[in-house]
């Protein structure tokens, strides 16, 4: 990549500049490049330079860039840019354990030890000159990357950085400190020894711990310690005491994206500032938190929280939707004590009743026990029950429901069949026992039975071949019920008569034109059923029989719509004007 291109897509802030600048090796282009970098204020410049940053600064002959850069933040005192350059320092130092064979000579015994190595691809320290190497000291090289001592130096100038500040400002330090324990992440620690390697986070949760060891190039544990005994023992500890410093440790148990921080952050909470009376508003994103410790922590403050008692309906609703089985039991608790059931709407209790949450669906069911159900909309409203969530609340739900379904006043086939078509099979195999029990759903062919005939649930289908022939027996031939339950049973029985039950329901049609809107529907789901040779030969039948009558004729258009009885009226001169049949 050349100069001039590197600095056109950084004079027009093209996305393309840092993925270019991330792929060149030109250390000295590069390394010139920094100063105009540094100093440029455009936001954009400096979002690039923040990922940059996290990036890792260890690729190969960027070098010069990365000194300068991080030289000129220290200069300016640029806090934002500083925190990223202490987080990817800690990356640059990692070691992996290896097995190393011991051998004792003076007792002949050999043994293997786990001994920790460099993970890291450093350049050389050392090398040997080109010329004869006989009477030659080894010289120092510069490689393409950080040596190991570099890096080293760098992770503790960086921490300098921190520390110095946290004397002259404490209350800037704590918000330089959160914002750079916010930025580690899990995948940057995925061990302890990566853990021990990142010198700056250790010294900024565990400064004061006597179980560190220090001496060395590195941190080691004390004899006899381990990660999991370490204790909290942050650096400037007074700092992160003061009061003014408790929400900067609730908005970093929020926004830390590694364990350990999360728990140092509900840790020193607990340890150095008081928690009772905090606001709702402050619990509120501790609550959202994915992580069962921190929703723990938020659910055991509920109880003294304020300003519970003037949160309206609306969030109250939004608190109980949270995905948070650790506080919801606590929070439905406050919900009952706080909350009146007549601030609620039906369905807004429904929806209750419809939650994830046992305690919350609970809840939700004996609120929605409470509401007066007087009319078919709410019938309609409660009728959504059926796919709640969880299972001993649907079971009772449903059990309350059909008894507006069974009123005669309130409930009618239409919502029968809603429980029918349910996703859950307790639901169906319930409402299925009352249509066998109630005999106006037994005798309603035209709305259940036919649902039933095109259910895609295999248990539904079953009940229907297995009942629908005893219903059929209890009918008059001459009953259209008794048309439908014979027909049915053809379908589902794969009746080799679908043929000429197509065309009996084209001639009774017909016959009795006063039947069409009983029959049409029954005519379709025939139709559909049937293959497509199955098919011709009725369809002549349903022609004159849709000409027969206009009322008919209406009725089969609207049943089938895919039926075409007249020509389109782009159809050529020689088309017959009295139409035909697709």
């Amino acid at each position: 990549m050349s100069t001039l291109l590197l600095d056109e897509l950084f004079a027009t802030g093209s996305a393309r500049f840092l993925p270019e600048l991330l792929a060149s090796r030109a250390d000295k282009k590069l390394t010139s490049f920094a100063q105009r970098w540094s100093d440029d204020p455009r936001p954009w410049a400096r979002a690039e330079l923040h990922r940059y940053v996290e990036d890792g600064c260890d690729r190969p002959g960027h070098k010069g860039l990365v000194k300068r850069l991080f030289k000129a933040a220290e200069q300016r005192e640029d806090d934002a840019t500083m925190a990223r350059f202490v987080v990817a320092f800690d990356r640059l130092v990692r070691h992996r354990t290896k097995k190393k064979r011991r051998y004792d000579w003076q007792t002949n015994e050999t043994w293997l030890e786990h001994v920790r190595v460099r993970a890291n691809h450093e350049p050389s320290r050392y090398r040997r000159p080109a010329v004869s190497q006989w009477g030659h000291r080894y010289k120092p090289t510069e490689g393409p990357t950080f040596s190991i001592y570099t890096r080293l130096y760098l992770q503790r100038r960086a921490l300098r950085y921190v520390r110095r500040l946290g004397f002259r400002d404490p209350a800037r330090f704590v918000r330089l400190a959160t914002e750079v324990l916010a930025l580690y992440r899990d995948e940057h620690l995925p061990d302890g020894l990566a853990l021990l390697n990142s010198w700056s986070l250790m010294h900024l949760l565990h400064h004061g711990a006597a179980e560190l060891d220090r001496s060395g190039r590195g941190l080691r544990l004390a004899e006899g310690a381990t990660l999991a005994s370490l204790p909290i023992a942050p650096l400037h500890a007074a700092a992160w005491s003061d009061p003014n410093a408790r929400a900067s440790l609730l908005s970093l148990a929020v926004r830390a994206q590694a364990l350990v921080v999360r728990r140092f952050s509900l840790e020193w909470l607990r340890r150095a500032h008081t928690l009772d009376g905090l606001a709702i508003g402050e619990l509120r994103p501790l609550l959202q938190s994915a992580d069962p410790d921190v929703q723990a922590f938020a659910a055991s403050l509920l109880q003294s929280a304020k300003g519970l008692e003037s949160l309206k309906v609306a969030e109250w609703l939004d608190l109980l939707a949270l995905e948070n089985p650790v506080a919801m039991p606590h929070l439905v608790a406050q919900v009952e004590r706080c909350v009146s059931p007549e601030r609620l709407k039906l369905d807004e209790c429904v929806a209750l009743a419809a939650s994830r949450a046992a305690s919350v669906a609970e809840l939700g069911l004996k609120w929605a026990r409470g509401k007066k159900v007087a009319d078919a909309s709410s019938v309609e409203t409660v009728l959504q029950l059926r796919d709640a969530k969880v299972e001993q609340t649907r079971a009772a739900a449903v059990e309350w429901v059909l008894g507006f379904v069974r009123d005669e006043k309130l409930g009618t086939s239409v919502h029968l069949r809603e429980l029918v078509d349910a996703r859950h099979v307790d639901v169906r195999t319930r409402a299925l026992e009352v249509l066998l029990a109630e005999p106006r759903f037994r005798r309603d062919l035209l709305t259940l039975w036919a649902a039933l005939a095109e259910s895609p649930y295999d248990d539904v289908r079953a009940f229907l071949v297995k009942h629908l022939d005893e219903v059929a027996r209890g009918l008059d031939e001459a009953d259209v019920r008794h048309v439908w339950a014979s027909t049915l049973l053809a379908i589902h029985r794969g009746s080799r008569t679908k043929r000429v039950v197509l065309r009996s329901i084209a001639e009774r049609l017909q016959r009795r034109p006063d039947e069409a809107n009983e029959l049409a529907p029954l005519l379709a789901i025939a139709l559909r059923s049937a293959r497509e040779s199955e098919r011709r030969g009725a369809l002549a039948a349903i022609a004159r029989a849709a000409f027969s009558t206009p009322s008919t004729r209406d009725a089969l258009t609207t049943a089938i719509p895919e039926l075409v009885l007249f020509a389109p009226p782009t159809a050529s001169r020689t088309s017959s004007p009295t139409g035909a049949a697709r």
